[in-house]
């Protein structure tokens, strides 16, 4: 950490470059750690873990660049306390799954954090995080293959949306096939 944070930024950019944002993250990276470096005397986190969860969590939020999603892998991760992180993959399962009705990641995670017990947040965020990529994908989830159709309201509304196109094949009108659907909808 002592190298890191002695370094060029331009340099720390070149190796995060994969990540996106590399510029804005490079100064944070180096940021965290003159603050870490000047409030603990050392570039360490050793300690946190021994504090309440979410007082922990408040903590590395509170240092600029830090997100609810960086600060409980964080904690998750490396420190071994029991934070569930929410990415992108795992908002999007947690809604479609109906398990919450949230717009943003970290709504989700103020939503699930709570909830989450805490013996099962690794292993559920990493299964939400692989499904999210290998079966309920972004644009085109793969409703067909997936286990958990059955509790799924995007699946359910996938197949009520794929019914309602046999519809209108069949009897050649768009308005009977927008009537099925939105009496589908109503019934979720």
């Amino acid at each position: 950490w002592e190298q890191l944070a002695e370094a060029n930024v331009d340099d720390v950019e070149q190796a995060i470059r994969m990540g996106g944002l590399a510029r804005f993250k490079a100064a944070r990276i180096l940021e965290a750690l003159a603050r870490l470096r000047a409030e603990r005397g050392a570039i360490t986190l050793v300690g946190i873990e021994r504090l309440p969860k979410m007082e922990a969590f408040e903590q590395l939020t509170e240092i600029d660049g830090v997100g609810p999603k960086t600060a409980a892998c964080v904690l998750l991760f490396a420190l071994g306390v029991p934070v569930f992180p929410v990415d992108t993959h795992v908002h999007r399962v947690a809604n479609r799954l109906g398990l919450v009705r949230t717009k943003s990641p970290a709504a989700t995670q103020a939503a699930l954090m709570p909830v989450v017990p805490e013996e099962i947040t690794y292993q559920l965020h990493m299964n939400m995080v692989e499904h999210g990529r290998r079966t309920c994908k972004a644009a085109r989830p793969r409703c067909e293959r997936c286990l958990l159709a059955s509790y799924c309201l995007a699946a359910q509304a996938a197949d009520a949306e794929r019914n309602a196109d046999r519809v209108a094949d069949s009897t050649g009108g768009a308005a009977v096939a927008a009537a099925a659907m939105e009496y589908l909808a109503s019934l979720a």
